[in-house]
């Protein structure tokens, strides 16, 4: 809907029926003006792009293939594809009637379960009112909850827990919210020290003010600096601005924006988000989902 690109989904989108036909137009307007190119240009456009009807075969070529591989899926090949259809229905905000499915239950048990738990009732409550829907995302970071709450078995994992005590953001200690049963986002420096992703290896360094965050690179094989600052609430890190330089390439640049980083406990948080790449002035969005650990 926000026409950003989004890497394998957007491709699909448009790619319903396989490749695209298109006429190539670099041979025949480099060969047109041999004078204005060197030779060794004009050999390697010969033999980078092939002639018009030799493209037009190829392109011909790839598309039965394609078609054939579809086939062979037993699908239908058509103007729309199943990848986009599938993750467009599974973003969609849920009604009471998504969620007790999701949940693998009638919509009269799950909002008899709502009634039953005073936690899901804050975090889905609005399920309960006629026409009322939750986000995709907030279901399935709570669908633990709901496992427990509505007896579904067994969760494998572990389940959040609410605050027992709450603390003032600039007193207490990390310590004390743990043996309080308080969540130790709650107190303020409680994030400060040095992070790993799981992901690259990569060394972060966050500075935790209470309700202002900052995150700088430490070490990396990769990057070659980052900056970043982020505002919390409760268990909620927004991140207002990331920006990330890599070593290989000076010119390919993240400026970021739209990261929420939760925190699971006091030495995991989860990044989930999307990042704008800016690379050669072009846009490209993409969608990353990892964990960092605290460095012990």
């Amino acid at each position: 809907p926000d026409k950003a690109v989004v890497n394998g989904l957007s491709c699909m989108s448009c790619h319903a029926r396989g490749i695209i036909e298109k006429t190539d137009q670099v041979r025949p307007a480099v060969l047109g003006n041999p004078n204005g190119y060197a030779a060794e240009v004009l050999a390697s456009v010969k033999a980078l792009y092939p002639p018009e009807d030799d493209f037009a075969k190829l392109l011909a070529q790839d598309k039965d293939r394609f078609a054939k591989a579809v086939e062979a899926t037993g699908a239908t090949l058509g103007e729309t594809e199943p990848i986009v259809t599938v993750t467009l229905r599974f973003e969609e905000l849920l009604d009471l009637r998504m969620a007790a499915a999701e949940a693998g239950v009638s919509p009269e048990e799950f909002e008899k379960g709502l009634g039953r738990s005073s936690e899901l009732a804050r975090i889905l409550g609005a399920l309960k009112v006629p026409g009322g829907t939750v986000q995709h995302e907030v279901y399935l970071a709570n669908f633990a909850l709901v496992v427990r709450d509505l007896k579904l078995g067994t969760y494998v994992g572990k389940i959040p827990t609410s605050p027992k005590l709450s603390l003032s953001a600039s007193t207490g200690s990390l310590a004390a919210a743990k043996a309080a049963g308080s969540r130790p986002d709650a107190v303020k420096g409680a994030l400060s020290g040095k992070w790993t992703s799981a992901t690259t290896g990569s060394v972060f360094q966050i500075i935790d003010h209470g309700e202002e965050i900052e995150i700088s690179l430490v070490k990396s094989d990769t990057l070659k600096s980052l900056t970043s600052s982020a505002t919390r609430t409760g268990d909620q890190i927004t991140v207002k601005s990331w920006r990330i330089a890599f070593k290989d390439n000076p010119r390919q640049l993240f400026n970021g924006h739209g990261y929420k980083l939760t925190i699971v406990d006091a030495n995991t948080i989860k990044i989930d988000g999307e990042h704008f790449s800016i690379v050669n002035f072009k846009t490209i969005r993409m969608r990353e989902v990892f964990l960092w650990t605290r460095e012990q």
